[in-house]
This record gives C-alpha cells, sequence and structure tokens, in this order.
C-alpha cells in the first residue's frame, strides 16, 4: 500500500512538475493597434489648422481603416484631436492683471498624457502644438497633461485652447 500511494505521488509530481505553466500577457503589455494619424484625421474630415485651437473628436469604425495590430480587436473608437499654443507670461508669480508681455513657449520635445496613454510630440515656434489620439471611449472628462522639461499642466481635454504659464516655462 504504501509502495503504490509513493509510485502515484511521484508520478502526479512528475506530471505537475513536467507542465509548462501557463501565464498571460497582462492586458497593459499588449500592443495596441496603430494607425496612420494623418490619413484617419483626413478621412475622417478633421484636418484644420494649427490656429484652430481647442478640443475635437470624432467616431468611427476601426476595421474600416488600415490598422497595424490586432483586427480581431476592432470596432468603435474616437479619434480625438487637440490644438493647443502655449504662452509664456512675463511673470514667476501669480498675477491679477492680464499680463503685458506674451512669449510663445517653444520646444523640441513635449509630452502628453491623457488617460492611459502617452505620446511625444513638439511645440512650434509660435507656441503652438497638438495631441492626436485614438481612444476606445469618448475622452471628454479626461485630463490632458502636457509636459516639457520638468513643468507640467493637466486640463480637461475641453478647457484646453490657448495656455498661458510662468515665464519660467520658457526658460529650459
Amino acid at each position: 500500500m504504501k509502495f503504490s500511494t509513493a509510485l502515484i505521488l511521484s508520478f502526479l509530481f512528475t506530471a505537475c512538475a513536467s507542465r509548462t505553466p501557463i501565464v498571460r500577457e497582462p492586458e497593459s503589455d499588449k500592443k495596441r493597434p496603430t494607425y496612420d494619424m494623418g490619413q484617419l484625421q483626413t478621412e475622417l474630415g478633421m484636418s484644420r489648422e494649427m490656429r484652430d485651437l481647442g478640443f475635437i473628436q470624432r467616431e468611427f469604425d476601426s476595421c474600416r481603416y488600415n490598422i497595424k495590430g490586432d483586427r480581431s480587436r476592432c470596432g468603435s473608437r474616437h479619434f480625438n484631436v487637440i490644438h493647443f499654443r502655449m504662452l509664456c507670461r512675463d511673470s514667476e508669480d501669480t498675477v491679477s492683471e492680464v499680463p503685458s508681455k506674451l512669449t510663445p513657449l517653444q520646444s523640441p520635445r513635449m509630452q502628453w498624457k491623457v488617460g492611459a496613454q502617452a505620446g511625444i510630440g513638439t511645440i512650434d515656434s509660435e507656441g503652438y502644438g497638438q495631441v492626436k489620439v485614438v481612444s476606445e471611449g469618448p475622452l471628454i472628462g479626461q485630463r490632458l497633461v502636457l509636459i516639457v522639461g520638468k513643468q507640467f499642466l493637466g486640463l480637461e481635454v475641453s478647457e484646453v485652447n490657448q495656455i498661458v504659464v510662468p515665464i519660467y516655462w520658457c526658460r529650459q
């Protein structure tokens, strides 16, 4: 009896130990489908001048567009475009008056975050920048965080347009 119990336990241990464990890739580590943002913007009729500030979004069926990635997860998506202009005021402190001089912020590298997504962009010599992002749901109510150097600022996406920041933002 002892021999057969030991044999059964040995067999079970060997069978369990020889199996390859199932490791599931975390959802956040899976590659997201990528889009040709310029083409998508044009096809959805969302092309506009950089001076046209603010947030716009359009819902679209991602199954109909050229998506690099997993086509099995296609469906309703939202294409979001946020245009903004960043200007530095002539002071560092909190102001109660309209600044007398505004200087466009220029940055060859600007990071952004909205919801679970993030990216890198630029702010041109006149202070204009844009963020384009495809999301599974509407971004209304989400906070857009802009990061330039060591400075960061968060605004609700529908409130983003002309942004005035202290002069030290321009000194980076």
